[in-house]
């Protein structure tokens, strides 16, 4: 299988169900994908019964994921999941990759006018020592529990 249609299974494995030109937009974002190359990719994993197509109405078309396709995204995020851990632990300062990924979540949810460099660092520096407050808090817990 192509990494565009596990592109296509992993977006809809987390928004359940979407409009063709919701997955269309968010593959495009993820990769150099054309419409017509997420159709086919469509096509092929509706025939292999990983996706249901859902016509509702003239021009709303939805997909979403069959048992079978919901089984491979969990099987593909675990795997995924293993080898980002992996590289983390073997970080440095893993506090500063959470911390990366958790404000660039939140820069992209905040207000357009929010979206820039500077609130992001700012929010990056704000969970880092967050993190570092609750690992120290978790370690002393831990040790007054079972040291």
């Amino acid at each position: 299988m192509s990494n565009a249609s596990f592109d296509i299974i992993i977006v809809l494995f987390a928004n359940k169900v979407l409009r063709v030109k919701d997955i269309v937009e968010k593959i495009q974002k993820m990769s150099m994908v054309t419409e017509p190359t997420v159709y086919k990719h469509l096509r092929e994993l509706r025939k292999g019964g990983f996706v249901i197509r859902m016509k509702m109405g003239k021009k709303n078309v939805q997909y979403k994921l069959t048992s079978a396709g919901e089984r491979m995204a969990r099987e593909r995020c675990a795997r995924s999941e293993e080898a980002i851990l992996a590289a983390v632990k073997n970080y440095p300062f893993p506090e500063k990759i959470v911390a990366e990924c958790l404000a660039a979540e939140i820069v992209e949810e905040a207000p357009e006018h929010m979206r820039t460099p500077e609130i992001k660092f700012k929010i990056r520096e704000f969970v880092e020592q967050e993190l570092r407050i609750m690992k120290d808090k978790v370690i002393k817990i831990t040790n007054l529990n079972y040291g």
